[in-house]
């Protein structure tokens, strides 16, 4: 038999496809990215009538909402001091924000898990034939996981037990997303008569950098007790911690090292400078192009974005009644903003098959071109499909997002 990979959320999902009837939820959903998210989380706040000023901003509430499901906590604790006059707002927009992903039919990242717990949890039936079917369960970075995905692997292992976790207790750094260390180092108390094999033959990184490391180590509290070993050996520089006052401080100090490397000859394609986040470049980016060193960056999320406009498009083309594919697309056109979006939204929502009602928008000055363009480009779309040119169908939506 195959093996199936994934990540929990991609499992989630297909599984939550495959037996939607028992999950109550429709087949063909849809699953928000972070930015569709907001988008909807946008929406509820308008059509609740909450103004912008009355509550956080829509990445504010969305990471509100996330921690509220990925660490079982109550809004009001999640919220904390800081927003908690505003509580009542937060909530109503939370609310909205639940009843518009039933209306239209999408999920978010933590709806996956939440639902696909929650099925294996109440449906003997499906969690015992899931688990049937995947015999031996392993999970990787298991000192990353939540409370929700720790019981995902418990159900998942229901009928026979074979559970491996593999991880380090000393890198976990997601907590602020509800990731629980602890889910690691109580495995014994979850999983009775579980065995611990500790790896401590690093192959990748030379003594000198294990030496380090276990240094480190050694100081941190609540670790599983191991010392790192490798036998490759060999001389290198020590690494260097340089402490800065001020992201300005160490983009000074970058340049500098930068420069001195390159007065002694080596290239600059044999130099690379790392970042938690992209936007924690910005200072180094303006010194290097004030000194006129030249730099590539890699990385943002520019494709992304235009990818989604993709799939926004291709998705009202194949499911008209999507309000927030409809709001995301109609807002590339000049003279659309976010409010002539919404009304948009809500006309095709209105109409029994959905369509774009061009008598109603199409005399408008300002936008009325763009959207006869933007149906017709909806008709051909659809048609497409139909004979079944997808590929065809994908081409075209791109060049209509360029």
């Amino acid at each position: 038999r195959a093996v199936r990979g994934g990540t929990f959320h991609q499992f989630a999902a297909a599984q939550l496809r495959r037996y939607s009837h028992e999950a109550e939820i429709d087949r063909g959903f849809t699953i928000l990215d972070r930015d569709a998210s907001q988008d909807a989380i946008r929406a509820a706040r308008r059509q609740r009538g909450v103004k912008a000023g009355d509550a956080p901003a829509p990445a504010k509430l969305q990471r509100f909402f996330s921690a509220v499901a990925n660490r079982e906590a109550r809004l009001e604790q999640v919220v904390g001091d800081a927003f908690r006059h505003q509580l009542g707002a937060i909530a109503d927009i939370r609310q909205g924000y639940e009843d518009l992903k039933a209306r239209s039919g999408h999920l978010d990242f933590d709806d996956l898990l939440v639902r696909f717990e929650r099925l294996l949890r109440d449906d003997s039936h499906v969690r015992e034939e899931i688990s049937a079917q995947c015999e031996y369960v392993l999970v990787d970075e298991y000192q990353d996981t939540n409370l929700i995905q720790a019981r995902i692997a418990q159900h998942l292992s229901d009928v026979h037990g074979n559970l491996m976790a593999v991880g380090d207790d000393a890198q976990s750094i997601y907590s602020f997303r509800g990731a629980r260390v602890e889910n690691m180092l109580t495995f014994h108390e979850s999983f009775k008569g579980s065995k611990t094999l500790a790896l401590q033959q690093n192959y990748r990184s030379t003594q000198q950098i294990l030496d380090f490391s276990n240094r480190v180590l050694e100081g941190a509290p609540g670790c599983v007790k191991k010392r790192l070993t490798s036998p490759r050996r060999g001389a290198m520089p020590k690494p260097v911690l340089v402490t800065g006052g001020s992201a300005l401080e160490q983009a000074e100090f970058v340049l500098r090292e930068v420069e001195e490397h390159r007065g002694a000859g080596k290239p600059l394609s044999e130099m690379a400078v790392l970042f938690r986040s992209a936007f924690h470049s910005n200072y180094l980016e303006v010194l290097l192009s004030k000194h006129g060193v030249p730099f590539r960056k890699f990385g943002g999320l520019r494709f992304l974005k235009r990818a989604q406009d993709v799939i926004s498009l291709l998705h009202i083309a194949a499911k008209p009644k999507d309000e927030l594919a409809w709001g995301r697309i109609a807002q590339k056109l000049p003279g659309i903003g976010e409010k002539t979006a919404a009304r948009i939204a809500e006309q095709v929502l209105a109409h029994p098959d959905g369509e774009l009602d061009l008598k109603r928008w199409g005399g408008n000055k300002k936008y009325g071109t763009g959207l006869r363009d933007l149906d017709g480009v909806l008709r051909e779309l659809r048609a497409s499909v139909v004979i079944g040119a997808v590929e065809r169908a994908v081409e075209t939506a791109i060049d209509w997002c360029k």
